[in-house]
C-alpha cells in the first residue's frame, strides 16, 4: 500500500463519526477504576518507553477489533495492511529466506490485475546470476483460484529495456496459504552482456496464472546495488588448450547465493555443443551446482566458433585460493564410478584467484 493510499484512508477515517457504544465506555471506565494502586513505598522503575507505548497499540488494537463496532474506513485499512516478512520467506527456498533476512532483496510492490486475480510483485533478488522475483496471487470477489494441471502455476515471457543480448531458464514454484491466496517464486538462471549486468529494467508480461490466459504487466528496475557488496569478482583469465580446444576461465564471481564462473571456449562448430565442466574447491571437493549454458556462436572462421559457458555453483562461506575446473566431453562421463573416472578424457583448469575485478 502506498503512502497516498494509507493517508486518504486515514483521512477519510477522521472524518467518520462513529460512537462509541455505551457499554464499551462504561467497562473500560470500570476497568481502569478497578487498577490496583501501587504501594508507596515501591519507587517507580526507570524503563523504557516504547514498550509501553508498544503495548498500549496492542490492546487497542485488541479493544477495537473485539468490541464489534469497527468502521468502514478501518475495516479497509486493517484488511489492507501488507503481510509482515517477505514472500521468500514463506516459499521453501532456504537461500532466498537468508538472502531476505539479510537485507539483499528489494520490494518492488508492483501490481496488476486481470481476469479476476489481482498478482502483486513482492521481493526482488538478484547477485548477477540468480534472478528470483517473489509474487502473490489474490483473488477478486473471493473467487478461489483455479487449481492448476501445468507443471508451472504461472506461463510468462521477459525482456529488458537496454538490450536483446540476454538468456535465461527458469520455473515457478508457490505454495497456497490458508485465506485462498498464493505466494511464490519466478527463479531464473539469468545471463546478460556486461555492460548491462549491473543495473537494467526488466519487462516481465505474465500470459496466464493457473492455466487462465491473461495480461499481468510489470516493469522492475534491477539492480546489483545491495549484493555486489557482499560479493567478490576476481578476473583470472586463466587458459587452458586441449582436444582442439582452448577454454579461457575470464571470470569468477562469488556471492551470497551463487558462485559464477565465466568461461569462454573456441572450438570446431561440430563440437559447440560438447561442453561439460565440474567444478573443484581448493582442496579438490566437488562443488555441487546448478546448470550451465552457453552463449550464441560467434564465428571466428576457418570452422571455428567462440561460446561464452556460465557455470554456476553453489555459494561457497569462505572464498577459496584456488578453484578447478575440469572441462570433459558429456558422453565420456561414463556411470560416474572410479574405473571412468580413470579412463575419461578431460583437462583441469587451475584457476588461482588473486586479481580483484
Amino acid at each position: 500500500m502506498n503512502e497516498k493510499k494509507m493517508d486518504e484512508m486515514l483521512s477519510r477515517l477522521g472524518r467518520e463519526k462513529t460512537e462509541v457504544p455505551d457499554f464499551f465506555s462504561k467497562g473500560l471506565a470500570d476497568a481502569l477504576n478497578n487498577l490496583p494502586e501501587l504501594p508507596a513505598a515501591i519507587p517507580p522503575r526507570k524503563s523504557p518507553r516504547w514498550p509501553y507505548v508498544a503495548g498500549a497499540v496492542a490492546v487497542t488494537t485488541l479493544c477495537v477489533i473485539g468490541s464489534g463496532f469497527v468502521s468502514p474506513a478501518m475495516a479497509q485499512v486493517l484488511r489492507e495492511v501488507p503481510l509482515i516478512g517477505s514472500v521468500f520467506e514463506k516459499t521453501g527456498d532456504p537461500v532466498l529466506k537468508d538472502m531476505s533476512e539479510r537485507g539483499l532483496t528489494s520490494q518492488p510492490q508492483k501490481i496488476a490485475t486481470d481476469k479476476g486475480v489481482e498478482m502483486t510483485i513482492t521481493d526482488v533478488f538478484y547477485d548477477g546470476s540468480r534472478l528470483a522475483i517473489g509474487y502473490k496471487l489474490k483473488p477478486q470477489n473471493n473467487q478461489p483460484l483455479k487449481v492448476s494441471s501445468d507443471l508451472m502455476p504461472l506461463q510468462w515471457k521477459i525482456g529488458v529495456k537496454e538490450t536483446d543480448q540476454i538468456q535465461w531458464i527458469g520455473d515457478a514454484k508457490e505454495v497456497a496459504r490458508d485465506n485462498g491466496e498464493y505466494v511464490g517464486k519466478i527463479d531464473l538462471n539469468f545471463e546478460i552482456e556486461e555492460k548491462s549486468l549491473e543495473n537494467f529494467t526488466l519487462q516481465l508480461d505474465v500470459e496466464a496464472i493457473h492455466g487462465v490466459a491473461g495480461n499481468w504487466k510489470f516493469i522492475l528496475p534491477i539492480s546489483m546495488e545491495k549484493t555486489a557488496k557482499a560479493s567478490t569478482t576476481f578476473r583470472p583469465m586463466v587458459t587452458k588448450k586441449w582436444n582442439g580446444m582452448t577454454y579461457t576461465v575470464e571470470r569468477v564471481t562469488f556471492s551470497p547465493a551463487t558462485t559464477q564462473v565465466i568461461v569462454k571456449r573456441t572450438v570446431s562448430k561440430e563440437k559447440m555443443n560438447d561442453f561439460y565442466y565440474i567444478g573443484y574447491d581448493e582442496h579438490m571437493k566437488r562443488m555441487s551446482g546448478g546448470p550451465s549454458s552457453g552463449s550464441a556462436p560467434k564465428d571466428e572462421g576457418n570452422g571455428m566458433v567462440t561460446i561464452t559457458d556460465t557455470l554456476k555453483f553453489a555459494a561457497m562461506q569462505d572464498i577459496p585460493k584456488q578453484i578447478t575446473i575440469e572441462a570433459l566431453i558429456p558422453h565420456q562421463l561414463g556411470s560416474g564410478s572410479k574405473a571412468d573416472e580413470k579412463s575419461r578424457q578431460s583437462t583441469f583448469i587451475t584457476v588461482p584467484l588473486t586479481e580483484k575485478k
